[in-house]
């Protein structure tokens, strides 16, 4: 299956995925992109952060159920993932998947990132419960984005 590593045809594959669906890409570090890229990362974190604490009592503890708590969680966190990576969407012109997915994977680090310097040290969590309880859920960005990406390059209305 693959047998011609070395072969002019084998690279040049390589260097169109590199060129069209990754980091690579020079159309996904235009300025305009990453700045609300970003900035849009940080609410998709902080909106669900915001509503969390109305769960809780001033001491930390949670105020509801525990599966309703959660549920609302991913509810809003999708919620507003969603929106915001939909209007994302709608700013880009031209080609969206690259751009989108590399979106879904940045906003999965900042959410990751986030959560280990503030939410983890507050609750006092270990990595592993973390992942098991929250972190994992986060994976849900990439599903996302990839799919609004692979929709919005083949919809037949651009």
């Amino acid at each position: 299956m693959f047998q011609n590593f070395d072969s002019p045809f084998f690279a040049d594959r390589i260097k169109v995925l590199i060129s069209t669906h990754t980091f690579f890409s020079s159309e996904f570090f235009m300025k305009q992109y990453l700045i609300r890229i970003f900035s849009y990362g940080f609410l998709v974190w902080l909106i669900p952060f915001i509503v969390a604490i109305s769960f809780h009592s001033r001491d930390g503890k949670l105020q509801t159920d525990l599966f309703l708590f959660k549920t609302v969680m991913l509810l809003v966190g999708n919620f507003t993932g969603c929106v915001l990576l939909a209007s994302l969407a709608l700013k880009i012109s031209g080609k969206k998947f690259s751009i989108l997915l590399n979106t879904g994977f940045i906003w999965l680090a900042i959410n990751w990132g986030l959560d280990f310097l503030i939410l983890l040290p507050m609750s006092k969590m270990n990595a592993g419960d973390y992942f098991i309880q929250i972190g994992l859920r986060y994976l849900t960005m990439i599903f996302i984005s990839f799919t609004v990406g692979w929709v919005a390059d083949r919809s037949t209305n651009n």
